[in-house]
């Protein structure tokens, strides 16, 4: 009888620690958010107004600070139509989708959109407005992976 009371008081601790590491991976899960219809539409109507290399339509997409951003520096843009191919890649792939605060944006949404291109594939970064599913684009870039 004694054996088997120590045995479950060694068996208890390791399972609170259970208890508790899925409660922990549980309330992480529920930190990661998960794209809005609306920015995945948004992202995908920029993603053609840059492979269209159509500036007019790309100011109408983005929020007023990145219009300023690329009414100032134009060899921005220059330097993502140099890195996204001109044509379409079908399915993009979500690959990345977090949550931060950025001064002096504040709360931001952040969605990696993964393009499989022949060549190379190539990550969309769209970053959102706020942590509720907004659309506002605040930031985007792209890079090669």
């Amino acid at each position: 009888m004694k054996k088997l009371i120590i045995l479950l008081l060694l068996i208890m601790p390791l399972s609170a620690c259970e208890k508790i590491k899925d409660t922990i991976l549980n309330k992480l899960e529920a930190q990661i958010p998960e794209s809005s219809t609306a920015q995945n539409e948004k992202a995908e109507q920029l993603y053609h107004a840059v492979i269209q290399r159509d500036i007019g339509n790309i100011h109408t997409l983005v929020g007023p600070n990145i219009r300023v951003e690329l009414d100032q520096k134009p060899d921005v843009l220059k330097a993502v139509f140099e890195i996204l191919p001109n044509y379409e890649a079908k399915n993009p792939s979500i690959v990345m989708t977090m949550k931060a605060i950025e001064p002096p944006l504040g709360k931001v949404t952040k969605i990696g959109y993964k393009y499989d291109y022949p060549n190379q594939p190539i990550l969309f970064s769209v970053v959102y407005k706020g942590h509720d599913g907004g659309d506002e684009i605040v930031g985007f870039w792209v890079q090669p992976l």
